[in-house]
């Protein structure tokens, strides 16, 4: 069998509550666990969690389901190496203030928006 066919896929989800500008982001979720997690009790109108904060379907501006490529990894590790070991501490300090735009631009760079 083909390794390819063995690779579970991960998907992120994006989303922006309402009068809010920075966003909610849960990276490395499996399918399943997305269906369950997230799709089912957001379609339902029940609560749910997005990277350990609480939500509802109404308390969100826009949502966004991104599966992750191949290489999201890679560029996801980068940027939290950046983070901590990267350089100087001015750097550092940089990635970790930039965290949700660059986390945003690896998704746009490194994933598929898959929402429907």
């Amino acid at each position: 069998m083909n390794e390819e066919a063995n690779k579970e896929e991960f998907f992120a989800v994006y989303a922006v509550r309402k009068h809010e500008s920075t966003p909610l982001i849960q990276t490395h979720i499996l399918f399943k666990r997305l269906m369950d997690d997230i799709i089912v009790p957001y379609e339902s109108k029940e609560s749910f969690f997005i990277d350990g904060a609480g939500v509802k379907a109404t308390d969100l501006d826009r949502i966004k389901i991104i599966r992750q490529k191949e290489f999201f990894e890679n560029t996801f590790s980068d940027l939290h190496y950046g983070m901590r070991w990267g350089g100087d501490i001015k750097k550092q300090e940089l990635y970790a203030r930039q965290y949700h735009i660059r986390l945003e631009a690896l998704l746009r760079e490194n994933g598929e928006d898959v929402t429907v």
